[in-house]
C-alpha cells in the first residue's frame, strides 16, 4: 500500500523562533495527511497558514522539527546533504519568484536541470528544446531570462520542472503575480503533467480556482489542517 502513496505527513510540526528569540511558534502543528501517487492536490489557506513551509518540506528544503514526512517512500528527516540532493532530483519545483539564472538563456536554464540530473549535455539540450516548444517559448529560447516578462519567466520555471519528468511536482503560489489568462495556461501545463502520471501539489490562496477544480484539497489555518478531502485523511 505504501508504494501507492506519494506524500505522507504524520504529525509533522515545524517550529521557528519568534521575534527576538523569545520563544517558538509552530508554522505547522501536528499535520497529518497522505497524497496518493498520481493525485492533484491543492494546499489552500490565507497568508501565514503554513502553505510555503509545507511545500518546502515536501521538496526537501526544510525538515520537520517533529513527526515524519515520507516523500516517495523516503523519510526526508533522515537524509544527509548528498542523499538529499539526489532525492530532490526526483521532484519538480515551481517557485512563485521563479529562481531562474537571469544571465543565462531560456534554453540554458531548462537544460541545466537535466545536466544536474546526470544527462549528457547534448541530450539535455535536445530535451530542453522540446520542452520549451511545448510551453510556447520557442521564440525566446536564446534570450537571457532577465529580458523576459514575468509570465514568460514562469513558463520557463514550469518547463524546468517538467523536463526532468519528476515523480512529484511542487508548486508554491505559481500564479500569484500573473493575469488570469496566464494563470490558466500555467495550470494547464501542470494538469498535463498530472495526466502523464506525475503527482502534483500546488499551494495557493486562489480559493475560486480551488473550489471549481474538482481536485483534492487540504485547507490550512494557523499551521493546522482546517479541512481535508476525505481521500487524503491520514491516521495519526
Amino acid at each position: 500500500m505504501s508504494s501507492q502513496i506519494a506524500v505522507r505527513f504524520s504529525r509533522v510540526c515545524k517550529y521557528y523562533p519568534t521575534d527576538h528569540n523569545k520563544g517558538m511558534y509552530a508554522a505547522l502543528d501536528k499535520i497529518s495527511f497522505t497524497v496518493p501517487r498520481g493525485a492533484f492536490v491543492f494546499i489552500q489557506g490565507p497568508s501565514g497558514a503554513g502553505k510555503s513551509t509545507l511545500s518546502r518540506i515536501i521538496y526537501g528544503d526544510l525538515k520537520p522539527t517533529e513527526g515524519k514526512a515520507i516523500i516517495c517512500g523516503t523519510d526526508i528527516s533522515s537524509l544527509r546533504h548528498g542523499a538529499l540532493a539526489k532525492f530532490r532530483q526526483r521532484i519538480g519545483i515551481v517557485h512563485q519568484d521563479f529562481l531562474l539564472i537571469d544571465q543565462k538563456s531560456t534554453l540554458e536554464n531548462v537544460a541545466l536541470a537535466l545536466v544536474f540530473k546526470g544527462f549528457r549535455y547534448h541530450e539535455a539540450i535536445d530535451r530542453a528544446e522540446d520542452m520549451i516548444i511545448r510551453v510556447g517559448l520557442e521564440d525566446q529560447i536564446d534570450r537571457d531570462v532577465i529580458e523576459l516578462s514575468g509570465g514568460e519567466k514562469q513558463r520557463v520555471a514550469v518547463a524546468r520542472a517538467l523536463v526532468v519528468e519528476p515523480e512529484i511536482i511542487v508548486s508554491d503560489e505559481p500564479t500569484a503575480n500573473l493575469d488570469p489568462e496566464l494563470s490558466d495556461e500555467i495550470f494547464s501545463y501542470l494538469q498535463v503533467a498530472n495526466e502523464r502520471g506525475a503527482t502534483v501539489v500546488v499551494s495557493t490562496h486562489d480559493e475560486s480556482r480551488v473550489a471549481s477544480s474538482g481536485k483534492f484539497i487540504v485547507t490550512l489555518k494557523n499551521g493546522k489542517i482546517a479541512d481535508c478531502s476525505d481521500e487524503l485523511v491520514a491516521g495519526e
